[in-house]
């Protein structure tokens, strides 16, 4: 079995386990990470005081990574549509790779992600049935060459999270 076989199977576990979205979340960003051997994942949602920007709302990091600097950073700024990598996957519904975040212009994060050892990075979006939720970004700590079959299967992936997380957000709100 291959490790993106394996990592879509154990996302799947990982969303069937829990009620909660936010757990969900959580959960799928672990399994993905662990699964692909990344060092840091982030789930970005529209903002509650401002719709028109992202929030970094969950992370996850690889034991050992040193990425405190890069998650603070992520939790305290908000990226408007196009902005970043989150912003950009955000504004085109696409999956988006970035070989190395520090040759990038567009990436307002890259001297936290300098200084975690951050360099590849991938995006994709979380869609639901009223389409895109969020996007969930992933990083490794050296720069890798455009995956076209990862990028794809974590857009499948991101098709189920959402669907899952809206479910449960549903399901949340008529026990409310």
């Amino acid at each position: 079995m291959s490790t993106l076989t394996r990592t879509e199977h154990a996302v799947a576990r990982s969303l069937a386990e829990t009620a909660d979205p936010r757990d969900a979340l959580a959960r799928a960003l672990q399994a993905i990470g662990e699964g692909l051997g990344w060092r840091f994942g982030a789930v970005w949602e529209p903002a509650l005081d401002r719709p028109d920007a992202l929030r970094c709302v969950e992370t996850w990091s690889a034991v050992g990574a040193a990425a405190h600097e890069f998650e603070a950073i992520s939790r305290s700024i908000a990226l408007a549509v196009g902005e970043g990598l989150p912003g950009r996957v955000w504004d085109s519904g696409e999956p988006a790779w970035i070989p190395d975040v520090l040759a990038e212009e567009n990436f307002p994060r890259a001297p936290e992600a300098h200084r975690a050892g951050l360099h590849a990075a991938f995006c994709f979006p979380v869609r639901g049935a009223r389409g895109v939720l969020g996007v969930i970004e992933f990083f490794t700590g050296e720069p890798r060459r455009l995956d076209p079959e990862l990028l794809e299967t974590m857009s499948m992936l991101g098709d189920q999270v959402g669907q899952a997380v809206e479910h449960r957000r549903v399901a949340e709100a008529l026990r409310a």
